[in-house]
């Protein structure tokens, strides 16, 4: 391990006295890439400064914009991944004449970008979620404001009151459950090419399960829809209390059994 003043006597040794690199380096007992790069800061007109841990390519300034830009994008649904942070600071630096990364892959470096996360630790690597296009248009400011508008319209009147009570005003939202089970991982013979695990089905089938509340807390049993011709009894043992089962080859919701669950 190298002192500062010793390194701050090879670097004056070679720059005032004239000593070469490696004489001074080997007379002060300093590293001589070490002292060769104090030596291009010196030329910049930097002073000869220890510090600890990896240099860092970017300033503070560069980093700390950078993370706005990497929290923007991912605010507005299009995040950027482990390799597009990469690329895009390899470009940056490239462009701005920035040494520090290999041309040859073209992007930041493993190591710099494991530094990086670990200096900024507001930032970490998610698993997003799946977001439609027809989401992120329907889903703004102007149009759940309209929304609003027109359902208190519909629930109150001028004074307050409500026009609807609670108990009549109800909401119904459907999800799909998937009837092809995800395998955990098992205890099988080391070295076999393939180990299998039997599931109801190989291709991923759902039940449509259709659920109904007011603003009251009354719900309407749920309505289970079965990719199926017919549905059997014991589909529903072990259900929610009230529930009723339908079969649909495709499980999707039609008219007739949306009429069937707003009759029960």
């Amino acid at each position: 391990m190298w002192e500062l003043k010793d390194m701050q006597s090879a670097v004056k040794a070679v720059v005032v006295e004239g000593m070469s690199k490696s004489a001074a380096a080997k007379q002060l007992h300093v590293p001589r890439g070490t002292l060769q790069r104090h030596l291009k800061n010196v030329a910049r007109g930097e002073g000869v400064e220890k510090k600890l841990g990896r240099h860092s390519i970017l300033n503070a300034e560069q980093e700390h914009e950078l993370v706005g830009r990497i929290l923007l994008m991912e605010s507005r649904l299009y995040g950027l991944s482990v390799e597009d942070v990469r690329k895009i600071v390899y470009t940056f630096c490239n462009r701005n004449n920035i040494p520090g990364f290999n041309d040859e892959e073209q992007m930041a470096g493993r190591k710099w970008m494991s530094s990086f996360m670990k200096r900024h630790p507001e930032l970490s690597l998610r698993t997003p979620e799946k977001t439609s296009m027809q989401q992120v248009v329907g889903f703004n400011k102007a149009k759940v404001s309209r929304y609003f508008e027109l359902l208190e319209k519909q629930l109150f009147i001028e004074d307050g009151s409500r026009k609807i009570p609670a108990q009549n005003t109800y909401n119904v939202d459907e999800t799909g459950i998937t009837i092809c089970q995800h395998p955990q991982k098992i205890i099988g013979k080391k070295g076999k090419k393939s180990i299998g695990v039997l599931t109801s089905a190989e291709k991923g089938e759902n039940i449509t399960v259709i659920c109904c509340v007011s603003a009251s807390g009354t719900y309407v049993p749920p309505l289970f829809i079965y990719p199926r011709v017919r549905v059997r009894p014991g589909f529903l043992d072990r259900g929610p209390l009230g529930a009723v089962a339908r079969a649909n080859k495709t499980s999707w919701i039609t008219e007739d059994l949306d009429l069937d669950q707003r009759l029960l």
